[in-house]
């Protein structure tokens, strides 16, 4: 079973694209969203192959996981919908959101 995976982002911004083990046979994945400050956040999937030669983020195809937008206080969920990767975003806001990824069903 993988490690936790953890990110974290302060301010106005998005974090690096984490790729999520969608081989797995029963692939599951958990967030675990802390907030520090004053922060409005979302988490964002893709099915995008990340992991291509070439492959930019900024030009993927991502869409709000369905719990996991327009959200100011720390929160969790789960994974909603088949995903190749992940991506933290602060909308607004100065604070600082950390999130925990648990990945399971191996």
């Amino acid at each position: 079973m993988p490690r936790p995976k953890r990110v974290s982002i302060t301010g106005v911004s998005t974090s690096n694209v984490i790729p999520l083990n969608y081989r797995a046979p029963n692939p599951e994945a958990s967030f675990i969203a802390n907030v520090t400050g004053t922060a409005t956040y979302k988490v964002k999937l893709t099915g995008d192959d990340v992991q291509a030669i070439g492959y930019t983020a900024g030009s993927g195809k991502w869409i709000d996981h369905s719990t996991m937008t327009g959200l100011t206080a720390s929160a969790t969920a789960n994974l909603d919908k088949p995903a190749t990767a992940i991506q933290l975003e602060i909308t607004s806001g100065t604070g600082t959101v950390a999130l925990d990824i648990l990945e399971s069903g191996f």
